[in-house]
Formats: structure tokens, C-alpha cells, sequence
């Protein structure tokens, strides 16, 4: 039998190489994406003395212009990082139907390779099935990419405006039925690093179409290294509080299928189904869940 020729073989092991760092992609659009972040503005993470600090007290508190650069990077993570939608998206494509259509024509390509009269045929097939396999594995990636950049460009961009956030001295205040509040975890020597942030926003599309006493809850994120510590519970309970103080009747807010702990939360906490619908992305079918708080009635 002769050997795979040297043009299939270059084929395979170049898309080959693409698939296999397709994981890559997000850590390429990340790393883009922060060296956007103002460089007036510090960064808080030092993911190396996550040891010390994990340590520490956690408070809630408002959003001040100095969170900027870490709550923009916490966003960008939480949205094409390691456990984001997207992330998570392109993991099930791996094994979705079309995915292993274009494994199956990258295998019968090379195995055409082998016979000369159908050299050429192998080679176009084998190398359509591996290029299809990289591009349709980072797709979920640069869809999502464009989706944070209109967030990013949007209510992110300015979020003392958005979210009527008003600083006076080092202190912040919240005076409108809109806020923005950040975790900050204090150090055992007093080091300070926001590891979460949480919107309420009654001027949003989702809001207003339901009424004038409603709010939405938005750009809830939590530090992967900070999860399952009951932060994402007190920022919640700061968004109705506040809610409460403000008039809110109901808080309404988004999610997916893919953010399973987030649903189980939202739904412990007191909000329920105000409708769901199951879209299409890339032959791969996602729940989305709009949910409704009543405010009155929540007990956080």
C-alpha cells in the first residue's frame, strides 16, 4: 500500500492543529478584548494571591469609576471565557450531528487519499471535513465576540450613566431606581479585590416592555475563583433592597440553558418562569428562559 501522500498529510496536520486549539480562540479574542480596557484604570485580579485573599470578608457595595478595568475583564470572561456560554456552546459542538458529518468526510477523504485514482477527490474531501470542523468549532466564539462588543460599547461603556451611579468624593451613591454594585473581597491585610458585579436597569427593552414598575437584572457575574460562596446571593439581595426602596414591584432578567446553576439559583431565590423559547444556533437547539421576581413577596 503506498504511503498517505504528502499533500493530504500536510491537509490533516495543518487542520488538524486548528481544531485541537480552537479552545485557543477564546483566550486570543480575551487577551484582545482587555488590552481595550482603559490604561489609566488598574486592574485588581492578582490571580496569585487568591490564596491570601479568598481568606477575607466580602462586601457588597456600589459601583465606583476605579472598578472599571476589573469589571470589564470579569465581563469579557464570564462571556467567551473557559466556563462562558460560548465556551460551553463550542464544547457541545464537538459531538453535535454536523460536527461528526464533517469528522466522518475528513476520515473518507484520507482513506481516498490512499487510491490513486482518487487522489485528488481524497484530498478535497479531507480537507473541507478538517477546515468545516475548525471553523464551525469557532463559530459559537467570534458570534459571541460581537455580542460583547455592543455590551461592551453600550451600558458597559459608561456605567455611572447607565446605571445612575453617582460619585461624590471616594463614595458612591445610588439615587435613581437604576444601580450597579460590585463584590469586593478584603484581604486579611487589606488587600481589595472586586470579584463580582450585578445590574439593575429600569430602562432596558426587557423592563419597559412589561411596565413602569419594573426592573431588569443585568451583567451578573461572579469570579470563577469566587463561585459557590453565596456572593452571587448578596448581590442579588442589594438589587432588591434596593428595589424595594425604589418603588420596583417585579425584577425580570435572561438566561439559558447553559447557565444551569444560574437557573436553579434564580428559581430558589424566588423568581419564576415568565416564558421560555428554544432558538436554533447552529443546528444545536438553546433554551432560553425569560424569569420574573416579585419583589413584594421575596423573602432575601
Amino acid at each position: 500500500m503506498s504511503t498517505l501522500p504528502l499533500a493530504i498529510s500536510q491537509c490533516l496536520s495543518e487542520g488538524l492543529a486548528k481544531i485541537s486549539t480552537s479552545s485557543q480562540v477564546a483566550k486570543i479574542i480575551i487577551a484582545g478584548l482587555k488590552e481595550q480596557s482603559s490604561p489609566s484604570v488598574p486592574t485588581i485580579i492578582d490571580t496569585k494571591k487568591i490564596g491570601r485573599v479568598i481568606q477575607g470578608e466580602v462586601h457588597i457595595r456600589p459601583y465606583k469609576s476605579s472598578d472599571f478595568a476589573t469589571v470589564r475583564d470579569l465581563f469579557i470572561d464570564s462571556n467567551v471565557g473557559p466556563d462562558s456560554f460560548a465556551a460551553l456552546l463550542a464544547r457541545d459542538q464537538r459531538t453535535a450531528r454536523i460536527s461528526l458529518f464533517l469528522y466522518s468526510l475528513a476520515v473518507l477523504g484520507a482513506l481516498l487519499a490512499f487510491q490513486p485514482h482518487r487522489r485528488t477527490l481524497g484530498i478535497a474531501l479531507a480537507f473541507l471535513g478538517v477546515l468545516g470542523s475548525a471553523v464551525y468549532l469557532s463559530i459559537p466564539y467570534f458570534v459571541f465576540k460581537g455580542h460583547l462588543k455592543t455590551a461592551l460599547n453600550g451600558d458597559m461603556a459608561d456605567i455611572p450613566k447607565t446605571f445612575e451611579v453617582t460619585e461624590t468624593d471616594d463614595e458612591s451613591e445610588l439615587r435613581g431606581k437604576n444601580g450597579f454594585w460590585v463584590a469586593e473581597c478584603v484581604g486579611m491585610n487589606g488587600e481589595r479585590e472586586v470579584v463580582g458585579c450585578v445590574g439593575m436597569n429600569a430602562n432596558s427593552p426587557g423592563a419597559t416592555q412589561i411596565g413602569s414598575t419594573t426592573s431588569e437584572l443585568r451583567r451578573m457575574v461572579v469570579s470563577k475563583d469566587y463561585r459557590r460562596r453565596g456572593i452571587a446571593q448578596r448581590l442579588i439581595k442589594a438589587v432588591v433592597e434596593h428595589a424595594k426602596e425604589r418603588g420596583v414591584e417585579q425584577i425580570y432578567l435572561t438566561t439559558s440553558s447553559y447557565q444551569d446553576a444560574a437557573v436553579k439559583m434564580y428559581l430558589k431565590l424566588g423568581w419564576a418562569v415568565k416564558r421560555h423559547f428554544n432558538p436554533t444556533f447552529l443546528f444545536e437547539k438553546v433554551y432560553i428562559y425569560e424569569l420574573i421576581l416579585d419583589v413584594n413577596t421575596c423573602k432575601l
